[in-house]
């Protein structure tokens, strides 16, 4: 018996041997090429049904619905921008600051956040547990109009 094992294992490794040095040569016809590439021109289902047409930015938030249990994929929100080109600060409620061109007053609203405080350096802007804080720059070069900082009163 173990004779019997040992022809097997011998028989087996020169049967390995033989398929190495001697590989088998393969022939595709053209159809058999064609037929690989059509397999692989397939269209890809996936679970996920997106229009990408209607997608505005080539990057997406992919969250799961819990209620669904569905994918759902949205854009990622844009960022607010606001600029406070110039600040009137006469210590009083009438004291305005221009946001992004528009002049606005404590308790005025821009895009959403309203106007808590206005300083002669800082205004404070709020939406829900959102604080926003608007400095002018310190070099006016940098801005698109020219800067303007009254306060009266203060020196």
């Amino acid at each position: 018996m173990g004779g019997e094992s040992l022809m097997k294992k011998l028989l087996l490794g020169l049967s390995a041997l033989t398929a190495l040095l001697h590989p088998v040569k393969a022939e595709l016809d053209v159809s058999q090429i064609d037929e690989m590439i059509d397999k692989i021109q397939k269209k890809r289902v996936s679970n996920v049904e997106v229009d990408f047409q209607k997608v505005p930015s080539p990057f997406v938030v992919v969250k799961i619905d819990k209620d669904n249990n569905k994918t759902v994929l949205s854009s990622p929100e844009e960022k607010i921008r606001m600029k406070a080109y110039a600040i009137i600060d006469d210590g009083t409620a009438e004291s305005s600051v221009n946001i992004n061109g528009r002049w606005l007053r404590i308790k005025d609203k821009i895009n959403g956040y309203t106007v808590v405080e206005i300083k002669d350096n800082k205004t404070v802007l709020k939406k829900g547990d959102n604080t926003m804080e608007l400095f002018l720059p310190k070099n006016p070069v940098e801005m698109e109009i020219p800067q303007i900082k009254i306060t009266r009163g203060k020196r």
